[in-house]
């Protein structure tokens, strides 16, 4: 089912590579960042658990393949939300949708469900919703601040805590976004699952791993950030930028999957598993060659008829744009912010000016900053960004 399972991935990308630019450029920012740069190797490791799923003999697909029209038809009605609604954060969900119905219509449910677990490791392709995202970057970055600092003080180090700013005397630690443990959390939690897979785990332990791997984020980001402080404390080496902050980052992460790895281990004990390499799910039934040949046979013959009537709708959801009505950003009608009244009542506002770090840090159109007084009151500071 290899060549079932990477023509099912690569089908869809291509229709939104041809009739929605903007949808590929909004995946494809987000799959070259940091938080997620560990996606491009996903659909390789699902193939291999494809390849592992599948029988050495030849077998033709069983079951049902409604399912799969009803999944594609989902995704395009997805898409189209994220399109003209700009719902962008639908772009993953409605592509993971095409994935999964592209693949029952072409498998059939039988050998889908034989195949979920490498389907499931799709799952951690689809970015996050940005809400969801900044809320738990959010957390990490106020969790870590205050674990770093306690493990700051027990270097003996005098810490001063603000919000995500560790005060050590001679340098301010700012725990911003990059820092707050994500980069080490979205790629260990598809490692706890890929470890899971391939160990055997059963749904239960699997879900430990999985939770497991929230705690070991937290706990080592932290001390990654502790370490920093240390390190200026006591050595006067700058580790807050550069290529010794980053290379610190690479290296924490490997105690991270060692933790990972022991916790596994732990789990498999408490359920009177076998640990040895010899339980582990690394080799196909019967070698590689057979299941890969089947797999081939299975696209490029069984399934001929049904191919070509999957693919039908992938190239109408290619070319919807070029007969539905244009997408069109309708700018609402507003005045300009410099005649907001700097008079209200009895308070009188005065505009101040803002340094152009500030101007270029987020892409608002217009803004409002002014300081209004009223005898007696003191100052308000309003501040109003335009997007």
């Amino acid at each position: 089912m290899v060549a079932i399972y990477l023509f099912a991935l690569l089908a869809p990308l291509a229709a939104l590579w041809v009739g929605y630019p903007a949808a590929m450029e909004w995946l494809i920012g987000h799959w070259t960042s940091e938080e997620y740069s560990h996606v491009v190797m996903l659909p390789i490791v699902g193939a291999y658990m494809a390849l592992l799923s599948q029988p050495a003999a030849d077998q033709s697909a069983k079951g049902p393949r409604y399912g799969g029209i009803a999944l594609l038809a989902a995704g395009v009605v997805m898409l189209l939300l994220a399109h003209y609604g700009m719902m962008v954060s639908l772009y993953g969900f409605s592509l993971l949708a095409m994935v999964y119905g592209l693949f029952i219509v072409l498998a059939g449910w039988e050998t889908a469900k034989r195949t979920r677990a490498a389907l499931g490791l799709l799952m951690f392709m689809v970015p996050m919703p940005t809400a969801l995202f900044n809320s738990m970057s959010g957390s990490l970055q106020l969790v870590s601040s205050n674990l770093g600092a306690w493990i700051v003080e027990l270097f003996g180090i005098t810490v001063h805590l603000q919000g995500n700013v560790i005060d050590i005397g001679r340098l301010q630690l700012e725990v911003v976004e990059a820092c707050s443990g994500l980069r080490y959390l979205l790629p260990l939690i598809a490692l706890a699952y890929i470890v899971a897979v391939f160990s055997r785990a059963s749904v239960i332990r699997g879900g430990a791993l999985l939770l497991a791997a929230v705690p070991i984020t937290i706990l080592l980001n932290s001390l990654r950030i502790a370490l920093t402080a240390v390190f200026v404390e006591y050595f006067g080496i700058n580790l807050t930028e550069g290529f010794l902050h980053d290379f610190e980052g690479w290296v924490i992460f490997f105690p991270a999957l060692g933790l990972l790895a022991l916790c596994n281990m732990a789990l498999s004990r408490l359920a009177r598993r076998d640990t040895s390499r010899s339980q582990w799910l690394l080799v196909p039934q019967g070698g590689f060659g057979k299941p890969l040949g089947a797999g081939m046979k299975a696209l490029v013959s069984g399934s001929r008829t049904t191919l070509a009537a999957a693919m039908v709708p992938l190239i109408v959801v290619a070319y919807l744009p070029l007969v539905l009505p244009e997408k069109e950003i309708i700018t609402p009608v507003r005045e300009e912010f410099g005649l907001f009244p700097l008079e209200l009542n009895e308070w009188k506002g005065e505009h101040q000016g803002m340094d152009a770090v500030y101007r270029n840090a987020l892409p608002w159109s217009d803004y409002l900053l002014a300081n209004y007084a009223k005898p007696g009151r003191g100052i308000v500071n309003v501040f109003v960004p335009y997007f």
